[in-house]
């Protein structure tokens, strides 16, 4: 068992080494392009933006009388929180974070707030079924095990 508990630490350090050195290449590829960086910042806050916005709107016809400035606070907080391992994909903790969060600081009814957040799940859910048709169909894998 000890032999066996020891491969397997050397194989974690291993892989962790390799990690590092992959970030440290990394990094320095992108010291020596700062345009690069700040252009993708910027398009990553224009897209989350829009995300936001969209769901605000959606949240407008739900009847949720929240402003965009709390949307722009609510949800990136929740998708965060949703990213932290205790359960799959943040299943429940988005939700109740985002329904806690609209109850409280909106005065959304829960039951408004709980359907725009399943409407959001839903949003998810379909954006990824194309990369679910990749997996299946095997087009992630190298042409010799297709």
């Amino acid at each position: 068992m000890a032999y066996f508990s020891r491969r397997a630490l050397g194989r974690a350090l291993h892989r962790g080494i390799n990690l590092l050195l992959k970030a440290k290449d990394a990094i320095l590829v992108y010291c020596h392009k700062p345009l690069t960086v700040l252009w993708t910042m910027l398009l990553t806050f224009v897209a989350q933006s829009v995300v936001i916005a969209a769901l605000w709107l959606l949240g407008r016809n739900l009847g949720i009388d929240a402003g965009l400035t709390q949307c722009l606070f609510i949800f990136p907080v929740t998708w965060v929180l949703g990213g932290l391992p205790i359960s799959i994909a943040g299943l429940g903790v988005v939700e109740a974070s985002t329904v806690g969060l609209f109850v409280r600081l909106t005065g959304t009814p829960a039951e408004t707030a709980l359907a725009l957040v399943l409407c959001q799940r839903l949003i998810w859910v379909v954006a990824s079924l194309p990369g679910a048709a990749v997996h299946l169909l095997g087009s992630h894998l190298p042409g010799e095990l297709c």
